[in-house]
């Protein structure tokens, strides 16, 4: 089975991200050398948090009725 913990981790960071990029107040973030708006870029980073975390406990899940 694939390890379970990435999803873990990237669910973590896209919410330091998210709740750093709201304290800090910024209306444009640079990706890549482009500017973006700071809620779009706040929001890709809260969707793959909230897809990851998602995906963690349901394996989890799944690992725990396999047993």
């Amino acid at each position: 089975m694939r390890s379970n913990y990435w999803n873990l981790i990237w669910g973590v960071l896209g919410a330091i991200i998210v709740i750093s990029g709201i304290i800090s107040g910024n209306l444009t973030k640079t990706v890549f050398g482009f500017e973006m708006n700071a809620w779009i870029y706040r929001s890709i980073w809260a969707i793959i948090s909230l897809l990851s975390f998602v995906s963690y406990f349901k394996r989890r899940k799944e690992e725990a009725n396999q047993k």
